[in-house]
């Protein structure tokens, strides 16, 4: 289970070929999930942090995943690692820089919490569930303005400050979440969603 705050190491894991520092981000290669605007974003960055910081996506591919994933290939920096089993996703978020979540709907937003357990510093949309699951622990944008994300990408990476304070406010977050309460809230969502849809 990755969610009990396990801390990232001070030194690279040398099974990972990468040592590039890198920005991450976890999810179904789908629109919904809203990586082109991230790519975009990505692409808006200056040069310097370009040059510093790859754009890492992990996820399996899910519907309408063509486009995405042409649009990273054509942009320099970005890698689609596909899906990886739990403890290979493990070492991504122990080595990155920044976990990035762009996501347009969330009924949880389980990624934002893991990377939080790993000491990640963490931004991510302002949308649907995503801010109260965060709370104060993390950065927010608007999902539907790829110059937003970006600026709110240079603001954590340029901040070394910054980083250390979003990286102890999320392990204090993650401290707060377990499986049984991750079941309950999900629970809480559907049955909301439920009683909507009556009405």
């Amino acid at each position: 289970m990755i969610w009990e705050g396990v801390l990232r190491p001070k030194k690279a894991k040398k099974n990972l070929k990468n040592k590039q520092k890198f920005i991450l981000s976890v999810g179904t290669i789908e629109p919904r999930k809203n990586f082109v605007n991230l790519i975009k974003a990505y692409q808006m960055l200056p040069a310097r942090l370009r040059k510093s910081f790859r754009l890492i996506i992990i996820g399996k591919r899910g519907w309408h995943y063509k486009e995405i994933l042409n649009l990273g290939a054509k942009t320099k920096g970005v890698k689609f690692l596909g899906y990886l089993p739990e403890k290979k996703l493990a070492d991504w978020y122990r080595l990155a820089s920044l976990f990035v979540y762009p996501s347009l709907y969330e009924g949880f937003g389980l990624p934002v919490i893991e990377a939080m357990s790993y000491g990640l510093p963490v931004i991510c949309s302002n949308t649907t569930s995503l801010p109260e699951i965060a709370g104060g622990a993390a950065l927010f944008f608007n999902p539907l303005k790829p110059k937003e994300i970006s600026r709110v990408i240079q603001k954590v990476l340029d901040n070394p400050k910054l980083q250390k304070k979003l990286i102890q406010k999320a392990l204090e977050r993650a401290k707060k979440f377990s499986w049984e309460k991750c079941s309950r809230e999900t629970l809480k969502i559907f049955q909301s969603l439920k009683n909507e849809k009556s009405i």
